[in-house]
């Protein structure tokens, strides 16, 4: 329940002020490449509660950038792969949580996959990610 209220609160101060987000900078190649290694720290050591934070971190760094900051933030979720996530044996970890074998975890990642697509070039990366397979199992679900 303290989540939900947290996350209330983020959008209805973005409601108050009027849309204006809290980064009017770019976020750097550097931090992305970080949170994309916590990511996969987080999914070989199975720790589902990290997992979950770093997806949900992504998605909000990318609704606190102003829409015209957006873009490039996107461009570099797809220059490093961010949905390319390997468990420790090399499996596709992106297929388990769509699949929702993961639930929790499938929630966090559809609204990343709904922010990749915000952008032309999100959409043909997620096109061309293991031959649609996002798309299929978006639908499936």
């Amino acid at each position: 329940m303290e989540k939900i209220k947290g996350e209330l609160v983020k959008y209805y101060s973005a409601v108050v002020n009027e849309g204006k987000t809290e980064y009017e900078s770019k976020i750097n190649e550097e931090e992305i490449k970080k949170m994309k290694d916590s990511l996969t720290t987080s999914i070989v050591s199975k720790t589902q509660d990290k997992i979950q934070e770093s997806l949900e971190y992504f998605r909000i760094a990318g609704l606190r950038l102003a829409p015209e900051l957006r873009v490039d933030y996107v461009y570099q979720l797809i220059t490093q792969d961010v949905l390319n996530l390997k468990g420790e044996t090399g499996k596709e970890m992106i297929n388990d949580f769509l699949e929702g074998k993961e639930f929790e975890s499938s929630r966090k990642i559809i609204p990343l996959i709904s922010l990749i697509c915000s952008t032309s070039q999100g959409i043909d990366y997620i096109k061309e990610f293991q031959n649609m397979r996002i798309i299929v199992q978006i639908l499936n679900v």
